[in-house]
C-alpha cells in the first residue's frame, strides 16, 4: 500500500496496483492443511449451491409478521410503510376487493396483543390452548414457504433436506416445554 499526501495534508491510503505486488506461496506457514482447506472449500460451495444462507431466507422481522388477518376480507395484514400494519389485499387489490383502509401502528399493535395475551391467557388451559394453536400456525406456514423453496430447488431438495430443520419438540407438538412454565 502507498500513502498518498493530498493538498489537506491528510493520508490517502491506496492498493497499489496488482502488477507491483510481491506474492510468494509459504505452505510452511499453513495452520490448516491443504487438503483439508480444499475439502472445506468444496463443502462450503456445495452447500451454498444447495440452499441459500441463514441471512438470505426470507424470515419475519416482527413479532407478528404473517400472524395478522384481516377482520373484513380475511386477507393478511402486512406491513404498509415503516410503521404500519394494514390489509394487504386493500392495499395492493383496491376497495373492490376489501373496504378495511385502517392501519394500526406496529408499536401499538404489538403491545395491545401481548397485553391481551398477558391478561386473558394466565389460566394454564388457555395457555395450552394458545401455543397449540400458535406452533401448528407457525408450522404451517413453515411448511408452505418449505414446499415453495423445495419447488425453487427441484428435485435434489427431497431426501437432502429430510430432517434438516429440526424444531424444539416441545414446540413441534404445541406443548410448552420447560421454557415455558412459570
Amino acid at each position: 500500500m502507498s500513502n498518498n499526501s493530498r493538498p489537506t495534508g491528510r493520508r490517502v491510503t491506496r492498493l497499489n496496483e496488482a502488477s507491483a505486488w510481491i506474492t510468494q506461496d509459504l505452505p510452511e506457514l499453513r495452520i490448516v492443511p491443504q487438503e483439508l482447506w480444499d475439502l472445506a472449500k468444496a463443502r462450503q460451495r456445495n452447500l451454498d449451491a444447495r440452499e441459500p444462507g441463514l441471512w438470505q431466507r426470507n424470515r419475519p422481522r416482527y413479532l407478528l409478521s404473517g400472524l395478522v388477518k384481516c377482520g373484513m376480507c380475511g386477507g393478511g395484514y402486512a406491513k404498509i410503510n415503516a410503521t404500519h400494519y394494514g390489509c394487504a389485499a386493500s392495499k395492493n387489490k383496491g376497495e373492490s376487493f376489501c373496504t378495511n383502509r385502517k392501519a394500526i401502528a406496529r408499536e401499538k399493535l404489538e403491545s395491545a396483543v401481548l397485553s391481551a395475551l398477558q391478561t386473558h391467557l394466565m389460566r394454564d388451559d388457555f395457555l395450552e390452548i394458545f401455543c397449540a394453536e400458535y406452533a401448528k400456525h407457525l408450522n404451517a406456514l413453515r411448511a408452505a414457504q418449505d414446499c415453495a423453496r423445495n419447488a425453487r430447488m427441484g428435485p435434489q431438495a427431497g431426501p437432502a433436506r429430510k430432517g434438516a430443520r429440526k424444531r424444539p419438540q416441545g414446540y413441534s407438538r404445541g406443548n410448552r416445554g420447560a421454557a415455558g412454565k412459570g
